[in-house]
């Protein structure tokens, strides 16, 4: 195991530890932007929202964790200030706690759903999948250094540093893998794909299962890599290459297939559940266009939040697609969309 992973690894569970107990409230960027508009007092804003988050984190009743989407959202903000002022308000409510990237979660997901089947979890995935938002960032660079020299209490030690330091400073390193903050869907070619493909599937449930398998292939290296992470688990050395090269995961996504064909997931795989159901939604309404651009980054949004938190706060369309997909009654996540509903939600914390 790598050290970066080690510490991790042990950084999730310290963090969810440390905020047992407390609600956690994921917000979306349109969120994060209002708090912002209110802290450089913008027209048209008062405070009441801003005020009462912030009361609410120094209290120590909630906690408003990010995620690599929210941070790559922010920073395809054009305006210099108007980034930063975003990144500090952030930085005030978050204190850079945050979700672990979509590749670690599903590897989590994956492991745990298999413990689960052994009666073999020892820790569950929604305590394993926090870390601090620099170190999620900076993941490659930090799993490529060769901290060999080092003692593992140097190492935690620079970790521990790196994982403080603030999102402003962050989004100023001009070298650092900054992806993708010039992301946009090809609403084109997916409407186009949409229109295509639209005699392929004739039930919600045959659309649903469609859209898994796609992200199920899509997920392939992830699953290879979890397997991986069990071999070294169970067997304390590294698989060799020949282990490497005749180890597939086509068996374990068939499986995962038809376990939620048949409805025996229930809450486990969140990941590859609401990636799919959200994408089948998109595709099932036949009257809806893609316009803006930003579908895939409000799925991964709704990845990350619905599973792991205990309230999302997200635009109208998002909100509508996950209630009736009852979503948020499976992952026990309140959704709200509307500023006064919002506002009722933070009162009664």
């Amino acid at each position: 195991m790598l050290p970066i992973d080690r510490y991790l690894a042990n950084k999730s569970l310290e963090i969810s530890a440390a905020n047992r107990g407390l609600k956690i409230v994921y917000l979306d960027v349109n969120y994060w932007i209002r708090l912002r508009n209110q802290s450089t007092g913008s027209p048209g804003e008062d405070r009441a929202m801003l005020d009462k988050a912030l009361s609410l984190a120094a209290e120590r009743k909630c906690i408003f964790p990010v995620s690599d989407i929210v941070y790559y959202e922010i920073l395809k903000q054009q305006d210099e200030r108007s980034r930063r002022d975003t990144f500090n308000i952030v930085s005030q409510l978050s204190g850079n706690i945050a979700l672990m990237d979509d590749h670690k979660r599903i590897k989590i997901e994956f492991l745990h759903w298999m413990a689960a089947g052994q009666n073999a979890v020892t820790h569950t995935a929604d305590q394993l999948v926090w870390s601090k938002l620099p170190l999620v960032i900076a993941y490659p660079g930090l799993a490529a250094v060769d901290y060999s020299t080092g003692t593992n209490e140097i190492q935690d030690a620079f970790f521990d540093f790196m994982g403080e330091i603030p999102m402003v400073d962050i989004s100023a390193v001009e070298n650092l893998h900054q992806y993708p903050f010039t992301f946009k869907d090809n609403v084109d070619e997916m409407n186009a794909n949409k229109k295509a493909y639209a005699h392929q599937n004739k039930t919600a449930v045959q659309l649903f299962l469609s859209e898994l398998g796609g992200v199920l292939d899509g997920a392939d290296e992830i699953l290879k890599a979890a397997m991986r992470e069990k071999y070294f688990k169970d067997t304390g050395r590294e698989a060799s290459i020949e282990e490497i090269n005749t180890t597939g995961t086509m068996e374990w996504r068939s499986l995962i297939y038809h376990c939620f064909k048949q409805n025996k997931v229930g809450s486990h795989l969140p990941f590859f559940r609401i990636c799919a159901a959200l994408y089948a939604s998109f595709r099932w309404n036949k009257e809806r266009q893609y316009k803006d651009g930003n579908d895939t980054l409000d799925v991964m949004h709704a990845c990350a939040a619905l599973p792991y938190c205990d309230y999302f706060f997200t635009e109208r369309e998002l909100h509508t697609i996950i209630e009736q997909q009852k979503l948020d009654q499976l992952y026990n996540c309140t959704v709200a969309s509307k500023t006064d509903v919002v506002m009722q939600l933070l009162d009664s914390l």
